[in-house]
């Protein structure tokens, strides 16, 4: 049947109840496929939510995709999902929903690769020179394929806005911190109340008059990140079915689904109130207080905007709101020393003030809050907060603003001086002991020239970082016609260029801002450690 058929033929429907794979078009038809051409190599069309969905249809049909099938290639198109109208000649126009394409086999090769290729291209743009979609450099992954092999695996969507070092901070934070926040609740439900808020009664709960009516409502529109003002609640005279009401004793948590201002969201709640839609959380005993409060902070925080993007199954994909059983697995922090309780509970009391008497100067309490989260509570270090910042500025900022992203703008000479001292560190780190140094020179490059550059150089004396007067702006703009490349109609590669000489080394890459980041640096250089090592 084509694509879009409701009505599946009985061999589908038999494909679709014996490996418990849903049913709609994609699943029966990918699987049927290695039927058709059992010897042949297969490239399908799909939704993104193959890969990223959590249920366990989704799962059952990855570990038949990659484990009884041969996976060489994913594109993931997602971000052409309702893109301009005009873009790339209207080959991507009408295209509304995340779209993937998967190039696989039901016979495994003779020589298996243990890695799969990954395209996930972040932006698409119209310039003098293409039309069309952008692959970078950092659009290509090769994944782990015994990775790609496990059903419950979030690579895909990791990979999708970040990189392998994401993957790894990923891993790590959870493997130190086992316990979420969902895990605390479930394990703690003697001490709190939880659930979803108000909803509106079934006809059978109307009949046998299971409603209630609260004469006061907060409108989740002026739901406010860490404290929602009294203003914010509304006269309501609907009826609503009847819920534990616990869950709304003051105070409360209200964990929203949706954004404030492109930012999750979840607010501190001390007066008497209902609301609808949104996850609740009590405390039973006020000496558990602080735990609401630490929610409250590690939903608002720098952190959670960064895990929850990477690994939400719909953010970014079908929709740009994550549900209340996602939020709920965020991994937090447990046997917290006094010290920084204190600290936290002293600044999250402050912004509460400060928002209760419209004082406005909220940001500086705000980021201290979020310095105690990253620094005091995960503990993490300056490479880490590097890429949790670098990827919510640049990959999600891209995501969320596009073509007015402060990711695409020129790279401002102070921000290529830290790339080189960054990257010049971590090598000489490397280079300890062997009376060798890499010194780094930057150059002038004017803001309209569409390459940055700098070179390293190997000498035997530690030097700062140096500014050249030299003008190679004609040679860079000559330079990027040749790294463009159009592999089809409207989707260009654009090469990476490193390029060595002698003793030198010179990084040439797009004079945009999120190509010459902090992290970018250190991923760089273990780029080029990688290399050394490989030509010992």
């Amino acid at each position: 049947p084509p694509f879009g058929t409701t009505d599946l033929s009985e061999s589908m429907r038999n494909y679709c109840d014996e490996y418990g794979f849903a049913k709609e078009m994609v699943l029966p038809f990918l699987h049927k496929a290695t039927k058709f051409a059992p010897k042949g190599e297969i490239a399908l069309i799909f939704n993104t939510k193959v890969l990223t969905n959590t249920s366990g249809t989704y799962q059952n049909f990855r570990k038949w995709l990659f484990n009884d099938c041969y996976v060489e290639k994913v594109f993931n198109f997602s971000i052409l999902r309702n893109a301009n109208e005009n873009f790339g000649g209207q080959l991507f126009g009408d295209a509304t929903g995340p779209i993937s394409i998967v190039f696989y086999q039901k016979e495994q090769p003779g020589k298996p690769l243990d890695k799969i290729t990954y395209y996930a291209p972040k932006t698409f743009i119209k310039t003098n020179v293409i039309d069309g979609l952008n692959i970078d450099f950092t659009d290509l992954k090769y994944l782990p394929r015994g990775e790609c092999q496990k059903p419950n695996t979030k690579i895909w969507k990791i990979a999708m806005w970040g990189g392998m070092s994401d993957w790894e901070l990923i891993n790590r934070v959870s493997e130190k911190f086992k316990t979420s926040i969902g895990d605390f609740l479930e394990n703690n439900k003697t001490e709190y109340h939880f659930g979803s808020g108000l909803h509106s009664p079934t006809e059978k709960q109307l009949k046998e008059n299971k409603t209630f009516t609260p004469s006061k409502v907060i409108n989740l529109r002026k739901v406010q990140r860490f404290y929602t003002l009294k203003s914010a609640v509304k006269p309501s005279q609907k009826v609503y079915r009847s819920i534990n009401q616990n869950i709304f004793k003051p105070p409360y948590l209200i964990i929203k689904e949706g954004q404030k201002n492109k930012e999750f969201c979840a607010s501190w709640i001390d007066y008497k109130s209902f609301h609808t839609g949104a996850f609740s959380i009590s405390s039973i005993d006020e000496k558990n207080n602080f735990i609401l409060k630490l929610w409250c902070s590690l939903i608002n925080s720098a952190f959670a905007k960064y895990y929850l993007s990477l690994t939400s199954a719909s953010w970014g994909i079908e929709r740009e709101r994550v549900q209340s059983n996602e939020t709920l697995t965020l991994p937090m922090p447990t046997n917290i020393d006094k010290k920084v309780i204190l600290k936290l509970e002293q600044e999250f009391d402050k912004l509460i003030k400060l928002i209760q008497d419209d004082f406005g100067k909220t940001k500086p309490v705000e980021s201290a809050i979020n310095k105690i989260i990253l620094q005091d509570l995960f503990l993490f270090s300056d490479s880490d907060k590097w890429t949790i910042d670098d990827l919510i500025n640049n990959s999600i900022d891209l995501f969320e603003s596009k073509e007015k992203s402060i990711a695409l703008h020129p790279v401002l000479q102070n921000q290529i001086t830290e790339y080189a001292e960054i990257i010049t560190s971590e090598l000489n780190d490397f280079l300890d002991g062997q009376d060798l140094f890499v010194n780094a020179t930057v150059y002038n490059i004017n803001r309209f020239t569409p390459l940055m550059m700098i070179k390293l150089s190997h000498e035997k004396v530690k030097k700062d970082v140096s500014t050249s007067n030299e003008y190679i702006d004609k040679e860079l703009k000559k330079l990027d016609e040749h790294l463009w490349e159009e592999k089809s109609n409207s989707i260009y590669f654009r090469k990476k260029l490193n390029y060595k000489t002698d003793d030198d080394i010179y990084i040439i890459r797009p004079n945009q801002r999120r190509f010459w980041s902090k992290s970018m640096a250190v991923e760089d250089a273990q780029e080029l450690i990688l290399e050394i090592l490989n030509e010992d």
